[in-house]
């Protein structure tokens, strides 16, 4: 199933940039709590379409609401009292309006209405549209140009997945033909309108990904920093604000600046264990003037210091983490006995890992055992056991909440192994195996049949989701609830994936990625090693890690932070 989706998925249609430049649009999706399972589901084809149709008058630069983002039935009025979709049109300097609704049995178009401009406009959009039923009119009391539009519904058997995204586009073609040729009229009747259209606030355009992130990073260093150019005195203060301003969690994120200063140069080092981050200081301190700059900051896991050894495991019955390599500094978490790790960097005496809740700390040496790649992976791969009570040993006690993999299990023991390799024996009754696969099944199948829904900033429904209301739609349907946001989500469930190690991501897990400030802002359900389900605009859609991929995005394989199960 997994692999014929991946086939299958095709990326949406994206018109080009400017294409509606100073055009606005409001977008009506007919309906609001139908009565009847046919009229619902006309209602949600009208919902969905309608919210493509803003995303592609979104991404050709042009400014589109709508007026309605659920089944609800549009308000009647706005808190002044003035007819809600007129005030709509008002608050927005609105062109014209466009609604969008369907029917199972489409009526034949009528004469167009008189009156200028709509003869016009109505053949342009029926000659676009085929035979919808498309009708114009003015809507009162301002005398907006009022497009209405009804789409045939698809049959009952027919696959709806992909038939708002189809009509979207077609609408939004036709639109476009029709704003130009009628773009100048438009304008005028809109200036007659409303003398003084409302400003539409300024977005910036960006002519690359590099362009827009080195403006992410400006906009936060500004808040730091708002009274202009840095002086070099500060430029270590302004590193340390920056870790506390920028991350969304120091847990989740290792960034350690150190600034220094050689000659008139400032020195941006220390360590971060995310690569979108090593740039950051360097590009912050460009943004307040600073000009010489030169970036030291070391990428983690630093494989030379720790001699090719990326991973470990936990010998201690209990070992606590610091924020820097002392006891004396704050304590970051507690590993337990067996707890796999991920190695990251090494100072005399300590090691930086980070354990399987996602935290990183330093941790004494003499705590971990080193391990291959293959002895890792067998360990993390094997079947878990959790142990419900603190198991007594001669010569240790292990503790209540360790996982260990399982050897052996029959009606009279459990053997579990060590992180010595030694075998722990242990009562059935004492220990719970742990497996995920039912749930992580589901969770993989469940984000699938999401596919193509449209991207709706702070939806959690089906019928428009964000990219982390997706995630706790999916999670909820198989029984784990989880937090909302994605940098909340982030701190629950068991690290097995960071951004250099991702061979044991499996269908059904969280995938979380990172922006260039630090910020946890994104996640989806992956469905393979390296394919995840995610809401990203304008919709629901298959997005590969793995380069040479027909559906590889370079943005999200350099974002991509690690997975978290269950």
């Amino acid at each position: 199933m997994i692999r014929d989706a991946i086939e299958a998925f095709q990326p949406v249609w994206l018109p080009p940039r400017n294409g509606m430049r100073g055009l606005s649009v409001v977008v009506d999706a007919v309906g609001g709590e139908p009565a009847g399972v046919e009229r619902r589901a006309a209602d949600e084809m009208a919902l969905l379409t309608a919210a493509h149709l803003v995303h592609l008058i979104q991404k050709a630069d042009g400014r589109a609401v709508m007026v309605r983002l659920d089944d609800r039935p549009r308000p009647a009025k706005a808190p002044s009292g003035e007819d809600w979709i007129s005030h709509l049109c008002r608050e927005t300097g609105a062109h014209f309006i466009v609604g969008i609704g369907y029917s199972t049995a489409c009526p034949p178009t009528p004469e167009p209405a008189k009156g200028w401009p709509y003869p016009r406009i109505q053949q342009a959009m029926a000659s676009g549209l085929g035979a919808s039923d498309v009708v114009t009119g003015e809507y009162l009391p301002d005398r907006i140009p009022d497009i209405r539009i009804t789409l045939p519904m698809p049959a009952s058997g027919e696959d709806r997945r992909h038939r708002h995204i189809d009509w979207a586009e077609e609408v939004f073609k036709a639109l476009t033909a029709c704003v130009k040729e009628n773009q100048e009229t438009l304008d005028a009747a809109r200036a007659r309108r409303w003398p003084h259209p409302p400003a539409r606030r300024a977005r910036p355009s960006f002519e690359s990904l590099e362009e827009f992130l080195h403006h992410q990073v400006g906009v936060v260093a500004r808040s730091i920093w708002p009274e202009g150019d840095l002086p070099v005195s500060r430029a270590a203060w302004f590193a340390t604000m920056l870790r506390r301003a920028a991350l969304s969690d120091n847990t989740a994120i290792y960034y350690a600046p150190q600034v220094t200063l050689d000659g008139d140069t400032v020195v941006a080092g220390g360590a971060t264990s995310v690569p979108t981050f090593v740039p950051t200081l360097e590009i912050a301190l460009h943004a307040l003037g600073v000009r010489n700059v030169r970036s030291e900051m070391r990428l983690l896991p630093d494989n030379q210091r720790l001699g090719g050894k990326l991973f470990g495991v936990c010998v201690a019955t209990t070992a606590l983490t610091f924020q820097e390599p002392t006891e004396l500094a704050t304590r970051q978490t507690q590993l337990l006995y067996g707890e796999l790790l991920f190695l990251l960097d090494r100072e005399p005496g300590f090691f930086l890992v980070q354990a399987g809740d996602g935290y990183h700390g330093w941790v004494r040496e003499e705590s971990i055992r080193l391990l291959g790649r293959q002895s890792f992976q067998a360990r993390s791969r094997a079947r878990q056991g959790a142990l419900l009570a603190n198991l007594e040993l001669p010569t240790l006690r292990v503790p209540r909440g360790s996982r260990l993999p399982i050897l052996r299990a029959n009606a009279s023991a459990i053997d579990l192994l060590g992180p010595d390799d030694g075998v722990i024996q242990a009562l059935p009754d004492k220990v719970r195996p742990i497996d995920d696969g039912d749930r992580l099944e589901i969770r993989a199948k469940t984000a699938l049949t999401l596919q193509y829904m449209p991207y709706v900033f702070s939806g959690r429904s089906p019928v428009g989701p964000d990219c982390s209301g997706m995630v706790t739609n999916v999670c909820e349907d198989e029984g784990t609830p989880v937090a909302r946001d994605a940098a909340q989500q982030f701190l629950s469930g068991k690290l097995v994936a960071t951004h250099w190690y991702r061979d044991d991501i499996r269908a059904g897990d969280r995938v979380y990625f990172v922006d260039v400030t630090g910020k946890i802002s994104h996640t989806g359900i992956a469905i393979t090693p390296t394919h995840f389900v995610h809401s990203s605009p304008p919709c629901v859609q298959i997005s590969s890690l793995k380069p040479g991929d027909r559906l590889y995005r370079k943005e999200w394989d350099e974002r991509f932070l690690g997975a978290k199960r269950p």
